[in-house]
Protein backbone atom coordinates (compact mmCIF):
# COMPACT_ATOMS: atom_id res chain seq x y z
CA UNK A 1 0.00 0.00 0.00
CA UNK A 2 1.89 3.60 -1.28
CA UNK A 3 1.90 5.71 0.89
CA UNK A 4 4.14 9.37 1.57
CA UNK A 5 4.65 10.00 4.99
CA UNK A 6 8.48 10.35 7.11
CA UNK A 7 7.27 8.57 10.30
CA UNK A 8 4.56 7.22 12.61
CA UNK A 9 3.81 9.15 15.96
CA UNK A 10 2.24 7.85 18.82
CA UNK A 11 0.57 10.27 21.27
CA UNK A 12 1.94 9.31 24.73
CA UNK A 13 -1.76 8.77 26.60
CA UNK A 14 -1.63 5.87 24.09
CA UNK A 15 1.74 4.94 24.45
CA UNK A 16 1.51 4.46 28.64
CA UNK A 17 -2.02 3.23 28.50
CA UNK A 18 -2.09 -0.04 30.46
CA UNK A 19 -5.42 -1.02 28.82
CA UNK A 20 -3.94 -1.05 25.26
CA UNK A 21 -1.51 -3.95 24.42
CA UNK A 22 1.77 -2.50 22.43
CA UNK A 23 0.02 -4.63 19.64
CA UNK A 24 -2.74 -2.87 19.76
CA UNK A 25 -0.98 0.12 19.90
CA UNK A 26 1.58 -0.43 17.13
CA UNK A 27 -1.38 -1.23 14.87
CA UNK A 28 -3.56 1.64 15.74
CA UNK A 29 -0.22 3.70 14.86
CA UNK A 30 -0.65 1.75 11.31
CA UNK A 31 -4.57 2.36 11.05
CA UNK A 32 -3.91 6.05 12.11
CA UNK A 33 -1.37 6.82 9.67
CA UNK A 34 -3.71 4.94 7.08
CA UNK A 35 -7.11 7.10 8.00
CA UNK A 36 -7.50 9.72 5.20
CA UNK A 37 -10.27 11.40 4.12
CA UNK A 38 -11.39 8.26 2.56
CA UNK A 39 -10.61 6.14 5.68
CA UNK A 40 -8.10 3.61 6.46
CA UNK A 41 -8.88 0.90 3.37
CA UNK A 42 -6.49 -2.00 4.53
CA UNK A 43 -7.17 -5.55 4.63
CA UNK A 44 -6.66 -7.92 6.92
CA UNK A 45 -4.55 -9.34 4.07
CA UNK A 46 -2.52 -6.31 4.19
CA UNK A 47 -2.30 -5.92 8.19
CA UNK A 48 -1.09 -9.62 8.62
CA UNK A 49 1.96 -9.11 6.02
CA UNK A 50 2.97 -5.67 7.44
CA UNK A 51 3.04 -7.32 10.71
CA UNK A 52 3.65 -10.78 10.41
CA UNK A 53 1.10 -12.66 12.07
CA UNK A 54 -2.20 -14.47 10.76
CA UNK A 55 -5.24 -13.07 9.25
CA UNK A 56 -6.91 -14.66 12.82
CA UNK A 57 -4.70 -12.42 14.54
CA UNK A 58 -5.45 -9.59 13.03
CA UNK A 59 -9.15 -9.85 13.31
CA UNK A 60 -8.85 -10.19 17.27
CA UNK A 61 -6.86 -6.97 17.58
CA UNK A 62 -8.90 -4.78 15.58
CA UNK A 63 -12.10 -6.22 16.87
CA UNK A 64 -10.55 -5.53 20.69
CA UNK A 65 -9.61 -1.75 19.94
CA UNK A 66 -13.49 -1.22 18.20
CA UNK A 67 -14.50 -2.92 21.54
CA UNK A 68 -12.83 -0.50 23.13
CA UNK A 69 -14.00 2.32 21.14
CA UNK A 70 -10.80 3.17 19.38
CA UNK A 71 -11.95 2.57 15.94
CA UNK A 72 -14.85 1.90 13.89
CA UNK A 73 -14.79 -0.28 11.55
CA UNK A 74 -17.86 0.27 8.53
CA UNK A 75 -18.52 -1.87 5.56
CA UNK A 76 -19.88 -1.06 2.02
CA UNK A 77 -21.49 -3.24 0.25
CA UNK A 78 -22.20 -3.57 -3.96
CA UNK A 79 -25.40 -4.19 -4.75
CA UNK A 80 -25.62 -7.89 -4.62
CA UNK A 81 -24.80 -7.29 -1.16
CA UNK A 82 -21.24 -8.75 -1.22
CA UNK A 83 -19.07 -6.75 0.65
CA UNK A 84 -16.81 -3.90 -1.65
CA UNK A 85 -14.36 -2.61 1.41
CA UNK A 86 -13.73 -2.01 5.16
CA UNK A 87 -13.50 1.34 6.06
CA UNK A 88 -11.69 1.79 9.72
CA UNK A 89 -11.93 4.90 11.39
CA UNK A 90 -9.88 6.43 14.42
CA UNK A 91 -12.06 7.64 17.13
CA UNK A 92 -9.66 8.30 19.68
CA UNK A 93 -5.53 8.59 19.12
CA UNK A 94 -4.10 10.08 22.13
CA UNK A 95 -6.36 13.38 24.04
CA UNK A 96 -7.59 14.06 20.30
CA UNK A 97 -11.15 12.44 19.48
CA UNK A 98 -11.69 12.09 16.06
CA UNK A 99 -15.30 13.65 14.70
CA UNK A 100 -16.41 11.12 12.73
CA UNK A 101 -19.04 12.24 9.83
CA UNK A 102 -21.13 9.40 8.74
CA UNK A 103 -23.00 9.20 5.51
CA UNK A 104 -26.54 7.97 5.49
CA UNK A 105 -25.97 4.27 4.04
CA UNK A 106 -28.65 1.62 4.73
CA UNK A 107 -25.87 -1.26 2.83
CA UNK A 108 -24.06 -0.67 6.04
CA UNK A 109 -26.10 -2.12 8.85
CA UNK A 110 -28.03 -5.16 6.36
CA UNK A 111 -27.07 -8.64 6.96
CA UNK A 112 -23.94 -9.87 5.21
CA UNK A 113 -25.69 -12.62 3.28
CA UNK A 114 -22.83 -14.54 1.49
CA UNK A 115 -20.76 -14.59 4.03
CA UNK A 116 -24.06 -15.76 6.67
CA UNK A 117 -25.12 -18.48 4.29
CA UNK A 118 -21.29 -19.74 3.96
CA UNK A 119 -21.06 -19.87 8.08
CA UNK A 120 -24.17 -22.13 8.23
CA UNK A 121 -23.52 -24.06 5.74
CA UNK A 122 -20.15 -25.10 7.26
CA UNK A 123 -21.92 -25.44 10.52
CA UNK A 124 -24.78 -27.91 9.13
CA UNK A 125 -21.47 -30.06 7.63
CA UNK A 126 -19.71 -30.17 10.49
CA UNK A 127 -22.72 -31.16 12.92
CA UNK A 128 -24.67 -32.77 10.79
CA UNK A 129 -27.35 -30.18 11.89
CA UNK A 130 -30.21 -28.66 9.42
CA UNK A 131 -29.80 -24.77 10.40
CA UNK A 132 -31.20 -22.07 8.42
CA UNK A 133 -30.24 -18.59 8.00
CA UNK A 134 -32.63 -17.14 9.88
CA UNK A 135 -32.73 -13.51 10.60
CA UNK A 136 -30.76 -13.97 14.50
CA UNK A 137 -28.00 -16.15 13.17
CA UNK A 138 -27.34 -13.79 9.99
CA UNK A 139 -27.15 -10.90 12.72
CA UNK A 140 -24.64 -12.58 15.04
CA UNK A 141 -22.83 -13.49 12.01
CA UNK A 142 -22.69 -9.64 10.53
CA UNK A 143 -22.05 -8.79 13.69
CA UNK A 144 -18.93 -10.55 14.39
CA UNK A 145 -17.89 -9.57 10.69
CA UNK A 146 -18.33 -5.83 11.36
CA UNK A 147 -15.79 -6.67 14.32
CA UNK A 148 -13.29 -7.56 11.98
CA UNK A 149 -13.52 -11.20 11.81
CA UNK A 150 -13.66 -13.43 8.53
CA UNK A 151 -14.70 -16.49 7.37
CA UNK A 152 -11.61 -18.27 8.49
CA UNK A 153 -12.45 -17.47 11.99
CA UNK A 154 -15.69 -18.44 12.17
CA UNK A 155 -14.67 -22.05 10.93
CA UNK A 156 -11.82 -22.11 13.25
CA UNK A 157 -14.62 -21.54 15.97
CA UNK A 158 -16.59 -24.25 14.29
CA UNK A 159 -13.77 -27.00 13.81
CA UNK A 160 -13.07 -26.49 17.49
CA UNK A 161 -15.94 -26.52 19.13
CA UNK A 162 -16.85 -30.01 17.03
CA UNK A 163 -13.95 -31.02 18.49
CA UNK A 164 -14.93 -30.73 22.09
CA UNK A 165 -18.29 -30.92 22.09
CA UNK A 166 -20.02 -33.30 19.02
CA UNK A 167 -21.61 -36.54 20.03
CA UNK A 168 -21.49 -35.32 23.74
CA UNK A 169 -23.93 -33.80 25.91
CA UNK A 170 -22.72 -30.54 25.30
CA UNK A 171 -23.58 -31.18 21.39
CA UNK A 172 -26.88 -29.15 21.85
CA UNK A 173 -24.75 -25.99 22.25
CA UNK A 174 -22.71 -26.61 18.52
CA UNK A 175 -25.38 -23.79 17.41
CA UNK A 176 -25.47 -19.86 16.33
CA UNK A 177 -26.35 -18.51 19.63
CA UNK A 178 -23.85 -20.16 21.08
CA UNK A 179 -21.22 -20.16 19.04
CA UNK A 180 -21.45 -16.64 17.81
CA UNK A 181 -22.17 -14.50 20.22
CA UNK A 182 -20.54 -11.20 21.18
CA UNK A 183 -19.59 -12.53 24.97
CA UNK A 184 -17.70 -16.20 23.72
CA UNK A 185 -16.85 -15.90 20.38
CA UNK A 186 -13.28 -14.39 20.83
CA UNK A 187 -13.02 -16.87 23.65
CA UNK A 188 -14.11 -19.64 21.48
CA UNK A 189 -11.38 -18.57 18.80
CA UNK A 190 -8.56 -18.50 21.24
CA UNK A 191 -8.77 -22.11 21.75
CA UNK A 192 -6.80 -24.91 20.70
CA UNK A 193 -9.20 -28.03 18.52
CA UNK A 194 -9.35 -31.02 20.84
CA UNK A 195 -8.06 -34.44 19.17
CA UNK A 196 -9.99 -37.68 20.12
CA UNK A 197 -8.19 -40.87 20.86
CA UNK A 198 -8.73 -42.27 17.84
CA UNK A 199 -6.86 -39.50 16.31
CA UNK A 200 -4.25 -39.57 18.64
CA UNK A 201 -3.40 -43.10 18.02
CA UNK A 202 -3.14 -42.34 14.39
CA UNK A 203 -1.21 -39.58 14.96
CA UNK A 204 1.48 -41.87 16.97
CA UNK A 205 0.97 -44.48 14.50
CA UNK A 206 1.42 -42.33 11.48
CA UNK A 207 4.66 -40.74 13.27
CA UNK A 208 6.42 -44.21 13.94
CA UNK A 209 5.89 -45.55 10.11
CA UNK A 210 8.91 -45.93 8.36
CA UNK A 211 10.86 -45.77 12.59
CA UNK A 212 12.25 -49.13 12.15
CA UNK A 213 12.36 -49.75 8.27
CA UNK A 214 16.15 -50.61 7.46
Amino acid sequence: MNRDFKGIWIPREIWVSKEISMQEKVFLAEIHSLDNEMGCIASNAYFAEFFQLSKSSVSRVISSLSKKGLIEVHLVYKDNKEVDKRIIRCLKYGKKEIKVVKKDDKRSTSVNEPLCKAVIDYLNLKTEKNFRNATAASKLITARYNEGHVLEDFMRVINTKCSQWLNTDFDKFLRPSTLFNATKFQEYLAEKPSLDKSMINKNIANSQIGFYDV
